[in-house]
């Protein structure tokens, strides 16, 4: 079994899907007239790791140097 990029395991989700369709006010829509189920699962559900947008990472604490002092 070949892994994918992104693992096995990912889950339906219109705003990463080949066939999402942004709409003005900022949800997804199916362009193929799909709705997602109420279980989180679609037949015409096709993965684009291009749409997908990674998380931030968090800021960094600032330290001074007397947190680096004995």
């Amino acid at each position: 079994m070949k892994k994918k990029l992104f693992g096995n395991q990912i889950s339906a989700d219109c705003s990463y899907c080949e066939h999402g369709v942004k709409s003005r006010d900022g949800s997804y829509s199916c362009s193929q007239g799909r709705v997602l189920s109420f279980k989180g699962g679609c037949r015409a559900f096709r993965y684009d790791p291009l749409r997908r947008i990674p998380k931030t990472k968090p800021k960094l604490p600032s330290y001074s140097p007397e947190d680096f002092s004995l």
